[in-house]
């Protein structure tokens, strides 16, 4: 348990866990599509899960597969038995996509929900169990862009006020005692049983519906993610890192130029996090007890 009471997940093996990355760098229905950058983006995720003590799968990136063969590799991946000994997984999967869909190199959809996260619940994959598994979808969810929303000066005063007056209050609360009683353990029985869909943290690089951008360079999402790891791994659980990527990639302001006028707009994204966690998922990359 921290300080404040929350539990966290044991992630104390030599080698925390296997993560796999699989990047749909080619589009076959038009290479004008081909997904640039997202090569650059496949190596900064090798480097970051390899100096946190990830193994990465098969060695290195996995590319260019069809529909049929990213179900199989994944089922593979969920059933590995090194799960065994090591404390949680990584999935990374790059492509085109849609809402609720990804897509292979010919454009065929793969339904996120009941292709890919269905064969990492409690049925599917017995060694994942109690473990966290942490995904990350780096794919458009729809055609929609975000021209971003007006703050007017008068609400960023307000919020200003109110985060003040929050800050008075609870340095005079004991707000610990809050965190034990929503985080308290359930007692132990002789048979304990745990949903299905437990312990999973799913990081998309865009809102339903959203597109995502990326540059020759790679994209904002992969790249806050890399940067923010190496920085506060160390001490912050995923959570917290994950609204620190969330607030950097909205706040940046994208530059595209529309096809039809050929001017240039500014455009923004929004990461989404979703979760069914029951403890803090501290990464702990240089903790090693055995």
């Amino acid at each position: 348990m921290t300080s404040s009471g929350a539990v966290i997940y044991p992630h104390f093996a030599e080698t925390k866990g296997l993560a796999i990355i699989i990047n749909e760098f080619t589009w076959i229905p038009n290479r004008e599509g081909d997904r640039i950058g997202s090569d650059i983006d496949a190596q900064n995720l090798e480097e970051l899960f390899k100096a946190m003590n990830f193994e990465i799968y098969e060695g290195g990136t996995i590319v260019d597969l069809k529909k049929d063969e990213i179900v199989e590799r994944l089922k593979a991946f969920a059933n590995d038995k090194r799960h065994m000994k090591y404390d949680s997984c990584i999935v990374v999967i790059m492509g085109h996509g849609d809402d609720g869909t990804i897509c292979d190199i010919h454009g065929e959809e793969i339904d996120i929900d009941h292709e890919i996260l269905s064969l990492f619940n409690g049925d599917n994959a017995g060694d994942l169990v109690e473990k966290p598994k942490f995904f990350i979808f780096q794919a458009c969810r729809g055609g929609n862009s975000d021209a971003g929303a007006v703050i007017s000066s008068h609400q960023q005063e307000v919020n200003r006020q109110k985060l003040s007056s929050f800050l008075k209050y609870q340095s005079g609360m004991v707000l610990n005692k809050i965190s034990n009683l929503l985080l308290k353990k359930s007692p132990a029985h002789g048979s304990q049983r745990v949903p299905i869909y437990s312990d999973f943290f799913v990081f998309y690089a865009t809102v339903p519906t959203m597109v995502s951008y990326r540059h020759w360079t790679g994209s904002e999402f992969i790249d806050s993610i890399s940067k923010v790891f190496y920085k506060f791994a160390h001490k912050y659980d995923l959570e917290d890192m994950a609204i620190i990527i969330k607030r950097r990639v909205g706040s940046q302001e994208i530059k595209i130029i529309n096809k039809q006028t050929q001017e240039e707009e500014i455009k923004f994204q929004q990461p989404q996090f979703v979760t069914t966690n029951s403890k803090k998922y501290f990464m702990f990359p240089s903790v090693h007890i055995e």
